[in-house]
């Protein structure tokens, strides 16, 4: 019911749950007055059922980045369990009904990055000057193939950076992120 590298988002059924407790209770009912306990324990019974959402995620990246950073909208939902079910699947629930969920790498640290494009082929989007993505690629010359050592003066030359800073302003990546809309 839950393939590998899916996510599948939820929401608590509050008759499920009072038919889950009658039963469990039903099991030492005797007499007619551990009907009326049974009744006076359904009303401090929480009222917020039917507001509990949450998510499955049975991923890779679940036990290969055990830190990972969750954000979810609306922000007024708040998360009240999370748990590893197994070493792929992480369980999350919430009060209120979340609408989506962010996932991402704890923003910890940058790096330099390339992309593969597929057929091995490694290629660098260039920025323009305010950082942001110009939609042109630059294909990865190496300086030693069977290593993988990139050749940097030839790359910075493509990325047409004049500086250490420009070629930086290029290279540095960040950690990436998925929203998943419910």
């Amino acid at each position: 019911m839950l393939p590998p590298e899916s996510i599948r988002f939820f929401q608590v059924d509050p008759l499920w749950v009072d038919c889950l407790l009658d039963g469990a209770f039903s099991i030492g009912r005797v007499m007619n007055s551990d009907s009326k306990i049974d009744q006076k324990l359904g009303e401090i019974q929480p009222k917020c059922l039917d507001c509990l959402t949450g998510f499955l995620l049975r991923s890779d990246l679940v036990s290969g980045w055990p830190d990972l950073h969750i954000e979810h909208t609306p922000e007024n939902c708040s998360l009240v369990r999370k748990d590893y079910l197994s070493s792929h699947i992480l369980f999350c629930l919430f009060s209120g009904k979340i609408e989506s969920i962010t996932i991402q790498h704890k923003p910890e640290g940058l790096f330099f990055g390339v992309e593969d494009d597929g057929n091995n082929n490694y290629r660098k989007q260039q920025r323009n000057a305010e950082g942001y993505n110009n939609g042109n690629y630059v294909n990865i010359s190496w300086q030693d193939a069977n290593n993988r050592v990139i050749n940097f003066q030839s790359l910075s030359n493509s990325l047409n950076a004049n500086n250490s800073a420009e070629f930086a302003m290029q290279m540095i990546e960040g950690v990436g992120k998925r929203t998943f809309e419910n």
